[in-house]
């Protein structure tokens, strides 16, 4: 494989990663937790779609980072149509985990024509904290089973991705800094990160469909949470299921997954 120009960038407390490919790829470890100490760097990563990785790109993933596993979120239909990439050649475990469906959902109050997430999100009748409740509501065991492969530490470092990284990515990756004990501004924060990427995201995605003779689907690439969004999905889904641990015990993981993915990434305070 070719020399890669990726890096650990130093901004943004070092959490991203700049590769030639995707555009949102970063570590979901530094942030500090509530009860002290801060979650692990260098095990968690998030991104978005890894099928235009280059040669270089995939050097460094595989003998840098040391990745061993990634959990795509995608639908079946958006692998057919945008591609996976070489990680597996390289020895990278796959694991295809659709958090939903690109068919008509069950009808909700939250969602009373029975849309689909992926569906609600290119048309956008419904707003986004909606959108975003409605997944969880709708697929909580899709939820709790991709946590639980980003807990194996026999298969970490683990990249999560979706499409932009920024919805079934940033949903996950939610639970998952909640269940670390990261306070909820900060869950936000990170969640929003993503915006900034969201430019030169798109740009990449357009030129891929291009040169790849596609159309350029930029499927809600263009919808932006904001904090007024997060913080009326996460009051309610607190009101709603208590929380994240709790809403993934009641999805059916075990606690022992979760106890497992709080040893992989809390790392304490010295003394």
């Amino acid at each position: 494989m070719a020399s890669s120009s990726a890096n650990l960038n130093a901004s943004s407390e070092g959490r991203w990663v700049d590769l030639e490919g995707p555009a949102n790829f970063r570590d979901l470890g530094g942030l500090p937790i509530a009860t002290g100490g801060s979650v692990r760097m260098g095990v968690l990563f998030r991104s978005d779609s890894l099928a235009m990785l280059t040669d270089g790109d995939l050097e460094f993933l595989v003998t840098t980072v040391g990745l061993r596993r990634v959990v795509d979120l995608r639908s079946g239909p958006e692998i057919e149509r945008h591609g996976q990439s070489d990680l597996e050649a390289c020895g990278v475990e796959i694991i295809h985990q659709p958090i939903v469906d690109e068919t008509r959902g069950p009808k909700s109050k939250d969602n009373p024509e029975g849309q689909s997430p992926e569906v609600a999100l290119r048309e956008a009748p419904l707003s986004l904290d909606l959108i975003y409740l409605y997944m969880l509501e709708t697929f909580p065991q899709r939820f709790a089973a991709a946590v639980e492969a980003l807990s194996d530490a026999q298969r970490q470092p683990v990249v999560f991705h979706c499409a932009a990284g920024k919805d079934r990515t940033g949903l996950i990756g939610a639970l998952v800094l909640e269940l670390c004990g990261v306070e909820r501004d900060l869950i936000i924060h990170d969640f929003l990160l993503t915006n900034d990427r969201m430019p030169t995201m798109i740009d990449r995605h357009r030129v891929a469909a291009e040169i790849d003779g596609r159309d350029a689907e930029i499927e809600a690439q263009t919808l932006f949470p904001t904090e007024e969004i997060l913080i009326s999905l996460f009051t309610e889904f607190k009101a709603r299921h208590g929380g994240a641990e709790a809403y993934l015990l009641a999805a059916g993981i075990d606690p022992g997954v979760i106890a497992s993915l709080r040893s992989a990434l809390v790392e304490p305070t010295l003394a």
